[in-house]
């Protein structure tokens, strides 16, 4: 039986967002404006001392409505001698099962000791619903760490 068009969605209203009735699945799909830039800055880790048990994972962030993201990476000097820092980007469309975003051939962003301080960023375009980062420390213990924090800031155009 064919939905009616009339029928008010099952999804609640963002601020910037429009409701579209698809033709094709016969359903309301929900999309958002881009009229104006939206940003948002979210931060993943706060400053925090990374040490040998990882991976830390950082809650899965809603970021459907943004079309593109600046990683901003901060990381101190390291204490001790752990050797490396390895970070990286997931993807999920139900922020359950998430998926490794392979950007380049490895897929991953990699630092060693011997590299830092190091403040870096870089952009990368938001593929799915949600968004989530986390964090691997080699050769690390509770007296040897990576003092890092990493923040994003997503926008809509």
């Amino acid at each position: 039986m064919a939905k009616n068009p009339t029928d008010l969605p099952r999804k609640g209203f963002l601020r910037d967002s429009v409701q579209i009735w698809d033709e094709r699945f016969l359903d309301w799909q929900e999309s958002w404006e881009h009229r104006f830039n939206k940003r948002t800055e979210v931060t993943f880790f706060k400053l925090f001392n990374a040490i040998d048990v990882g991976p830390y994972r950082s809650e899965g962030f809603y970021c459907a409505p943004y079309r593109n993201a600046l990683i901003t990476i901060d990381l101190r000097d390291t204490v001790g001698a752990p050797t490396r820092l390895l970070l990286t980007v997931w993807f999920s469309y139900d922020n359950v099962n998430w998926f490794w975003y392979m950007r380049d051939f490895y897929g991953r962003l990699e630092w060693e000791d011997v590299a830092l301080p190091r403040f870096e960023c870089f952009d990368i375009p938001i593929l799915a619903p949600y968004i989530q980062l986390r964090i691997g420390i080699t050769g690390g213990t509770a007296q040897a760490y990576f003092p890092v924090a990493v923040k994003a800031i997503f926008n809509s155009v």
